[in-house]
């Protein structure tokens, strides 16, 4: 449970606009911050901010065209993930499992790079 509260806060903290990821600062970010650079964690994320764009029109996935994909925001907001990831040293497991809706897997390949990331139904 301790795991699960702790990458909530992280991802809490998380810009929602795509703006620049915040430093961790203070005591009780320290100690939040050491737990996941340890590693051991499952990250879940979800996919970026996809206002402005077309609602789905079908719940079919594989329909491309018809699903509603990532806003400019939503690629910013997943690249500022990736990069606070990095930043903060927070150990990643190889491949970076995603689904393969489109407003997913765009999130991952812009958060992780699409060599890093394998899409599982």
């Amino acid at each position: 449970m301790r795991r699960w509260i702790l990458l909530l806060l992280l991802l809490a903290a998380l810009p929602a606009q795509g703006a620049a990821p915040p430093i961790l600062r203070g005591e009780e970010a320290e100690p939040m911050l050491r737990a996941l650079q340890h590693g051991g964690f499952t990250l879940l994320l979800r996919h970026g901010d996809t206002r402005g764009m077309p609602c789905d029109r079908t719940a079919d996935w594989r329909d491309e065209a018809a699903q509603r994909h990532l806003s400019p925001a939503g690629h910013g907001q997943a690249r500022a993930v990736g990069e606070a990831l990095e930043r903060w040293r927070i150990p990643l497991a190889s491949p970076v499992l995603a689904s393969p809706v489109p407003r997913v897997r765009d999130t991952a390949f812009a958060a992780f790079g699409r060599d890093a990331v394998q899409l599982d139904e």
